[in-house]
Formats: structure tokens, C-alpha cells, sequence
């Protein structure tokens, strides 16, 4: 779910070969930059996977990186960060992980890369999981991740991050 450039996709596929691979992304310019031999959904994975427009299909593994905060984005689906005039997509990372779960085979997998921001305290820990479902599992990162492409560009510096399986 939101593909962007594949990275994750990308990796998914390289361990487990002849896997099916299907990726959804919002923009358009980016979803046409994704490998042919995918099943590439042009569109808003949210109300994709809620609204059923994905025909009820379920899948053995889920693999994605949510937004780390509510984001909005403009009429070609990219980022408004820190802009004015911002439009209406506003899911955060319990909403895409939840969007994710039901989409899951009966022995399926959801497995989503968070930040350790997301667990500051019990409460609010409890309430994200309450949101969702407490994973299986959490195994975290050791080293700390940059997600940055260059200096100067946009990116997220994470303290810590963690993966979160939910089966």
C-alpha cells in the first residue's frame, strides 16, 4: 500500500521470487515508474481497501511503511507538507495499518515499518493498538535510520524504528 518508488515492493519480491505482486500508490507518475510484471493500482489505498475495490481479494503477505503522520495531498497525489491550501487526505498510520489487516489471508501477514514516537507511554500505546490490534510481534532496528535521499532533501530521521507483524 502507498508504493511510492517500489523500494519495499521491490525488496519483498527479491525474497520470495514469483511472488504476486500488487502495489497501490496515489500518484500517478509514480505508479507508471513501478515494474511491468506488477499489478499497479492507480489510486488512494484507503478507500481501496475499504470500500472493497480491491474484489475482496486477500493476500498472504502485506508489506508497507505508513505515513508517520496524517498527510495531505494535492491533485497529483503528492505530499503537502508544511504547504497551504493543503486537500483533504488525512489517514494516518493506525488508519493504513488498518486498512491493511483485513486484506490479509486466513494465514497472512501484515508487516509495517513504525517509529518508536508511536509508543511514547503506555497510553498511547494502548490506544494505537486498541485503533488496530496488537501485533504478534515488534522487532526493532538497531542501528538509527535515515530515510533521506541527499543532503538537503526531504526525508524522515527516525531515533527508532521498529517493524510490527501482525498475523
Amino acid at each position: 500500500p502507498g508504493a511510492g518508488l517500489g523500494t519495499l515492493a521491490k525488496a519483498t519480491a527479491a525474497v520470495a521470487p514469483g511472488a504476486r505482486v500488487t502495489a497501490v500508490e496515489v500518484n500517478a507518475a509514480r505508479a507508471a515508474r513501478l515494474p511491468a510484471p506488477w499489478e499497479v493500482v492507480v489510486g488512494d489505498f484507503i478507500p481501496w481497501a475499504l470500500r472493497g475495490r480491491n474484489g475482496r481479494r486477500r493476500w498472504d503477505v502485506i508489506v508497507g511503511n505508513p505515513p508517520f503522520r496524517r498527510l495531505l495531498l494535492g491533485p497529483d497525489g503528492s505530499p503537502l507538507l508544511g504547504r497551504k491550501g493543503q486537500l483533504g487526505y488525512a489517514h494516518g498510520w493506525a488508519d493504513w495499518v488498518g486498512g491493511m489487516l483485513p486484506l490479509r489471508s486466513a494465514r497472512g501477514a501484515v508487516v509495517v515499518l513504525g517509529i518508536s514516537d508511536f509508543l511514547g507511554g503506555q497510553d498511547r500505546m494502548a490506544k494505537l493498538w486498541r485503533a488496530v490490534e496488537r501485533p504478534s510481534d515488534i522487532f526493532w532496528c538497531a542501528k538509527r535510520v535515515s530515510f533521506r535521499k541527499a543532503p538537503g532533501s526531504s526525508g524522515t530521521d527516525a531515533r527508532s524504528v521498529f517493524w510490527a507483524v501482525f498475523k
